[in-house]
């Protein structure tokens, strides 16, 4: 069904929540545009109210969840289709075990029944598999979802509009020089925090691989 429109959506009594979202994965490689997530870390809130942490993968997954079907959390991410697409994967290829009956989350081969409970008695073997499997609503119908609502944000994106209405799409002046600008995460960490980001050949933005597993 087409997204609602801005005067269509529903009002909340809650204030929105804004939570900024990174994660940091295997590297990209030929035939693998979404590799395996590692971890993930978030940030809620300023000065004395800010909560923040750093979540391996699995629960990382449970947080990001919890996120994307909150109706008052907005989630800021930097190149958010790369992250996101990354956990999609990561939901696909662990899957949950499928269920002895009961509660079940997946739509029935059999009688198509959707998700939340499923109780009909003789759904629950079809063609010599289970049908009814026990596994929570996919991860990429919650990041679309999100998206139709206008609750996800990105940084790149925003900065190219800027860009744009300034008339100045990837240029900008360093030392007095007009200069290609990249739209990294480590070139705004500069431009509006002045903050330099690890950019070594020993530093770990390219080696997230060798912690994948490795207890916080």
């Amino acid at each position: 069904s087409a997204p609602p429109q801005p005067d269509e959506r529903p009002l909340l009594d809650a204030p929105m929540r804004y939570v900024g979202v990174d994660t940091e994965t295997f590297l990209v490689a030929p035939g693998l545009l979404a590799p395996p997530l590692v971890c993930l870390s978030y940030c809620e809130g300023v000065g004395e109210g800010r909560t923040s942490g750093l979540l391996l993968a699995k629960d990382a997954l449970a947080y990001l969840r919890g996120l994307l079907s909150d109706p008052n959390v907005v989630i800021v991410l930097h190149n958010g289709p790369y992250a996101l697409a990354v956990c999609c994967a990561y939901d696909d290829a662990h899957p949950t075990p499928a269920c002895d009956g009961g509660e079940c989350g997946w739509p029935c081969a059999k009688c198509g029944g959707g998700y939340g409970h499923h109780d009909v008695p003789d759904c629950r073997e079809y063609g010599g598999k289970f049908a009814c499997e026990c596994k929570q609503e996919p991860l990429i119908n919650l990041v679309f979802r999100a998206y139709d609502e206008g609750r996800i944000r990105d940084t790149m994106i925003r900065e190219m509009l800027i860009d744009i209405a300034a008339g100045s799409l990837g240029w900008h002046f360093v030392n007095g020089k007009n200069t290609k600008k990249k739209y990294s995460l480590e070139t705004l960490a500069q431009q509006y925090l002045g903050h330099q980001l690890d950019q070594g050949a020993d530093g770990w933005r390219t080696r997230y691989a060798e912690l994948d597993g490795v207890p916080l």
